[in-house]
């Protein structure tokens, strides 16, 4: 269906079905590459006759029932409860936009649909009311050299996210109550600078009617991702050094790789920090 007759809408060999196992069973290559079955019939009778077919696929019926939801156990997995698969995301994305396209998700989640449009070439705006969401996804495009290729499976994707800004409409409040303080150590050899996490706070408050209290051992227990800006200019942070915790990898860097300023001079450095609850 369609508004108009300005639409997308790609018929591309990557968003086939696949065959049922029965039929990919079936299956052969000739001598080229091309797939084909035995099979037919003439009045009544079996046929024995290559039958060439020109996808090992088919294209894609109402009913999408080949991708499997998310399992815990697989790469892809965030741990958000309506995490949708990147196959599924992918054969939307290739169907209804081209390479270089805007796609926009208004309820980003896990980032899935930003994910899958990063990897296809794709533009992308993400949003999300919750600020566990925007976290989530902004750390997986940043992770996302080390994630499937989505056209190649089995592979890794192995290629940088490009650089991307998080902005958001704050509503102005008033600091009734203590904020979570932060103690760092930056130091100095030359023109070479490192930054260490030396201590991070919750007001006492806040987390005495916390049950996750009880899990927290040491002070980076709280925290989820920080990361260093050696050239603050203006309101914009740039990561220039980076530290997180994924799905996967939950040790958490506390000191800074060493940074090599070009020459002497006055710096702003800023750090900013994200704890467990965004």
């Amino acid at each position: 269906y369609t508004k108009s007759e300005e639409y997308v809408f790609n018929d591309d060999p990557n968003i086939y079905m696949e065959y049922s196992n029965r039929v990919k069973n079936a299956l052969k290559k000739d001598e080229q590459g091309i797939f084909y079955y035995r099979g037919g019939s003439h009045n009544g009778k079996k046929l024995s006759r290559k039958v060439y077919v020109e996808q090992e696929g088919i294209f894609p019926r109402d009913v999408w029932n080949d991708i499997p939801y998310i399992r815990a156990n697989v790469k892809e997995y965030q741990g958000f409860s309506t995490q949708k698969p990147e196959r599924l995301l992918k054969r939307i994305i290739l169907a209804s936009s081209n390479e270089n396209d805007l796609v926009a998700d208004f309820f980003c989640g896990s980032g899935t649909t930003l994910s899958v449009a990063e990897k296809l070439g794709r533009r992308w705006i993400g949003c999300d009311s919750n600020h566990h969401a925007i976290n989530m996804s902004k750390k997986r495009i940043l992770n996302i050299s080390s994630s499937n290729d989505i056209l190649k499976w089995k592979q890794k994707y192995n290629k940088s996210p490009h650089s991307f800004q998080i902005s958001g409409l704050k509503k102005s409040e008033d600091l009734n109550q203590k904020s979570s303080s932060l103690s760092l150590e930056i130091k100095q050899n030359n023109n070479v600078v490192t930054v260490e996490l030396t201590n991070y706070e919750i007001p006492k408050d806040e987390i005495d009617h916390m049950k996750i209290k009880e899990k927290i051992s040491v002070f980076s227990d709280w925290i989820d991702y920080w990361a260093v800006d050696y050239y603050k200019k203006d309101k914009f942070f740039t990561n220039r050094w980076i530290s997180y915790r994924t799905p996967k990898k939950r040790k958490l860097k506390l000191k800074s790789d060493p940074f090599l300023y070009e020459r002497p001079g006055i710096y702003n450095l800023s750090v900013k920090v994200i704890d467990i609850f965004g």
